[in-house]
């Protein structure tokens, strides 16, 4: 039921950013305008807030489900990248 409802608010804010877009109104009413600034820089501001604060958002909100993630560890060697540690 959950994904009902994740479903349902989706269609009605892809619904609202696409009625934003293609129809013929300029906003002039200075909250509307601070409002339609909101909803598309949201996204933005989020992603931002969860690279600087290292993925903490999303793991508080779905849970922790990295256990079967290899954490990559710094190489020992200089200038080599960390992802081809495993190879030497």
């Amino acid at each position: 039921m959950k994904t009902v409802y994740w479903f349902l608010l989706s269609a009605i804010l892809t619904g609202l950013a696409f009625w934003f877009v293609v129809s013929p109104w300029y906003p002039r009413n200075p909250i509307a305008v601070f409002l339609i600034t909101a909803f598309f820089g949201a996204p933005s501001i989020g992603g931002a807030l969860d690279v600087i604060y290292g993925h903490s958002f999303r793991k508080a909100s779905i849970g922790n489900h990295t256990s079967g993630v290899k954490k990559i560890t710094p190489s020992r060697h200089r200038g080599q990248s960390p992802l081809c540690s495993s190879i030497v």
